[in-house]
């Protein structure tokens, strides 16, 4: 009796200290426990308590950047028709600090054919699973070149080759190096483009000869290059060890494919072919409704 009577006091007890500290939270905003845990982690963090508001990006550094994009959004939309500006990532989630970069995203409404199946290629690596980086496998963005390199070679081609389009003799837009210069004036693009608007195929079609054309494709021999409109062989970049070359448009020394093992490169193969055969068969359903036609 002893035993169970010391029991029910010792949970009694603890009871009211929870029920306490619940308290003192509600009154204080914290209990002891809770600031020491915060110092710790500040501590070990190499902050103080008063130093957060100076890492973190502040109400002016906040509308500041919100200027910078929409000057340059104004500049851009001035050059190129249908061109936006998307902030994304820290500097529009409230983890930015004052010193974070400015993540924006440059985007043309008007090219709904390429903005629908970029967001197929990339709804569809995500649902396979083979769109993380981190993981093994390739970037988001890796696929979107993948797709715009084969808008580029596919016949007859949705996207020009924006590098080759009057290019200058001398560099013009030399950035670390590498020559970055493409055709800037898209209100001229169907003057001087001969294949401009020739291509009539439908996003359903384009989504299929895209995955044919990457299950075919020789990974093995040729870069996914969206510069040049001929073929760029591994060998010329000195890629040959590596599995998959997708070369970086605005880094060419860059492989975004370096890092692909071959076991994930025979996966990402596999996918496609699999959903190739997926969306290239026709459903029972629909084949029987045709035939009702019939």
């Amino acid at each position: 009796m002893d035993v169970m009577y010391g029991f029910v006091m010792e949970k009694h007890k603890s009871m009211v200290n929870a029920v306490g500290m619940r308290y003192l939270r509600n009154v204080c905003g914290k209990s002891r426990i809770d600031r020491v845990i915060n110092e710790w982690v500040l501590k070990e963090c190499g902050l103080k308590a008063n130093s957060i508001e100076e890492w973190a990006a502040s109400e002016e550094d906040i509308t500041r950047r919100q200027q910078i994009v929409a000057e340059m959004e104004t500049f851009i939309a001035n050059e190129m028709k249908g061109a936006q500006l998307n902030v994304f990532g820290s500097s529009c989630n409230g983890f930015g600090l004052r010193k974070s970069d400015l993540d924006i995203c440059l985007t043309f409404v008007n090219n709904q054919t390429g903005k629908t199946l970029g967001c197929v290629v990339k709804r569809f690596t995500n649902v396979c699973d083979i769109n993380d980086a981190s993981r093994g496998s390739l970037s988001s963005y890796a696929y979107l070149l993948m797709l715009i390199y084969f808008l580029q070679q596919c016949e007859p081609p949705v996207l020009p080759v924006l590098q080759e389009l009057e290019k200058p003799e001398a560099p013009q837009h030399v950035i670390d190096g590498f020559e970055t210069y493409f055709f800037e004036d898209l209100e001229r693009l169907p003057h001087i483009w001969p294949a401009y608007g020739g291509n009539v195929s439908t996003v359903g079609e384009l989504w299929l000869q895209f995955l044919k054309f990457y299950v075919n494709f020789d990974f093995k021999s040729n870069v996914v290059s969206i510069r040049l409109q001929e073929p760029l062989s591994c060998f010329e970049k000195l890629w040959t060890s590596k599995c998959m070359a997708i070369e970086d448009p605005f880094e060419l020394s860059h492989n975004l494919g370096a890092h692909l093992s071959k076991k994930m490169l025979v996966y990402i193969i596999k996918t496609l072919r699999s959903a190739y055969l997926r969306f290239g068969t026709p459903h029972l359903y629909f084949m029987g409704y045709r035939n009702r036609l019939e």
